[in-house]
């Protein structure tokens, strides 16, 4: 029955003159077009694919996920890690819809991708594939923040309770420790009174510790409301160098900047001098006998880009994996907060930190601020050898 059909079609394409058959090919040309544009304007990824896994068909979005795609190319040849595709679509029964949850690649750029499509069997003709790709990166990252943040609120409220729960019996015991060293001073001069004024001394100190760390620690992880107004970021570190000044002479450390004109950003400009003065002492520390600091900034259309780098010490990679978390340091006198503190302030202004160091060449702090739309970026702090 079919092929009776075919064998109409052709005889009736045989049939037609040079004009009408130079029209039926512009009809469908146009035709094909239009479903080009069609494809084009989804904003999924759309492949068509052979049994071999050659493309051969790719629209806009599927090149914007994966580069630029040449046809009659395997796919895996641009995305090693769908090299596993070959083999699945094949085992896939025809013209039945499936799906592969969620793929994470690495290039052009890291992405996760959300893969579906169906295996067709066209009649007369080779079977093909049909790929829907769905970038959901800017989903997970928007969930992962959210995520971020319901946990960040937990352990605020937690260390909220327990700073409380600690503060009142480390107030009492400064109070009743001030009162006991008063009262020493009406005891006779003795080995004993001196032992006893020593150890009062030393439980003072251990008090103002501890409270130290309670306010630094809640400091690090507790939002701040944002006093938002539009800050000059080269003036916010010329200042904070003025402050460091001394400590840059005394440890024979030189800066030098390099800052084109900058727009003002949006930013609470008290909070960004604690962050910024944070990142300038970290590098000091890391120069202990003479060194450079390098200061500059970048400009694109939507990003203010500013770079911190030294020529210290270098962080090794096992510290690397842990320079993140609460209470770790390689200072001698260090409570591990400082970078918890950076990471809140920055995290609250939607800016992005990136660290990248080497033993023995320094390390490099690169602080990204949207300058049009505030919302867009979100909070992410990389580790990078």
């Amino acid at each position: 029955m079919k092929e009776n059909k075919f064998k109409k079609l052709f005889e009736k394409l045989n049939s037609l003159d040079t004009r009408e058959l130079h029209t039926l090919i512009q009809r469908l040309y146009h035709e094909q077009e239009a479903y080009h544009k069609v494809f084009n304007l989804v904003n999924d990824g759309i492949l068509i694919l052979t049994n071999s896994c050659t493309i051969e068909y790719g629209n806009h979005a599927a090149n914007e996920i994966f580069g630029l795609l040449d046809q009659q190319h395997s796919l895996e040849q641009y995305v090693p890690e769908l090299s596993f595709l070959k083999q699945f679509l094949q085992k896939c029964e025809a013209n039945i819809p499936f799906a592969i949850k969620e793929l994470e690649i690495k290039y052009p750029q890291k992405k996760t991708l959300s893969i579906g499509g169906v295996h067709l069997v066209a009649e007369h003709k080779s079977d093909f594939f049909i790929l829907v790709i769905r970038d959901v990166t800017a989903t997970n990252n928007l969930i992962e923040q959210q995520v971020e943040s319901e946990r960040f609120s937990t352990i605020n409220l937690l260390a909220s309770g327990v700073a409380h729960e600690l503060g009142n019996p480390l107030n009492a015991m400064a109070l009743r420790l001030q009162l006991m060293q008063k009262q020493t001073g009406y005891i006779a001069p003795s080995e004993e009174r001196e032992q006893l004024q020593k150890s009062i001394y030393v439980c003072r100190e251990e008090i103002d510790r501890l409270d130290g760390i309670i306010k630094n620690f809640l400091q690090a992880i507790r939002p701040q409301k944002l006093i938002l107004l539009p800050t000059n970021i080269e003036i916010v570190i010329d200042r904070m160098l003025d402050v460091l000044s001394p400590e840059l002479a005394n440890g024979h450390i030189t800066v030098s900047k390099n800052f084109p004109a900058l727009p003002p950003i949006l930013a609470d400009e008290k909070q960004l001098e604690q962050a910024f003065f944070n990142i300038i002492k970290n590098a000091m520390e890391a120069l202990p006998n003479r060194g450079n600091i390098f200061i500059g900034s970048k400009l694109s259309a939507t990003q203010l880009i500013l770079e911190f780098v030294d020529n210290g010490s270098g962080i090794t990679e096992e510290n690397m994996l842990k320079i993140a978390n609460p209470y770790f340091s390689t200072k001698k006198n260090g409570n591990g907060l400082g970078l918890m503190i950076v990471e809140r302030i920055l995290r609250e202004h939607n800016a992005v930190l990136v660290i990248q160091s080497q033993p023995g060449l320094g390390t490099k702090i690169t602080v990204t601020f949207p300058i049009k739309d505030p919302s867009l970026p979100l909070f992410d702090i990389k580790l990078t050898k």
